[in-house]
């Protein structure tokens, strides 16, 4: 079964967090309200970072429940959502 986990923002300095998730085993969601994200992940959630329930409510949707193993940001405004995604 893959391990997803969660990074919230997409800003090319957060590559490094990427590429290291990625070493680790997991594969990356990242989650953003651009269009086009600037940095690749595995997958792509298109939300407003600060809406924890919205975020959650979609991975759900797109049937990833159980199978995020985390959240981390970089972006202080995501605390609460990193905070929800760990829970």
């Amino acid at each position: 079964m893959d391990k997803y986990f969660v990074l919230l923002g997409e800003n090319p300095l957060l590559w490094g967090q990427v590429c290291h998730l990625r070493e680790l085993g997991y594969k990356v969601i990242l989650v953003a309200w651009n269009d086009t994200p600037r940095i690749q992940g595995d997958v792509y959630v298109q939300k407003d970072i600060k809406d924890s329930k919205g975020i959650i409510a979609q991975l759900e949707a797109l049937g990833y429940k159980g199978k995020i193993y985390g959240a981390t940001s970089s972006i202080d405004l995501a605390t609460p959502t990193v905070n929800a995604i760990n829970h």
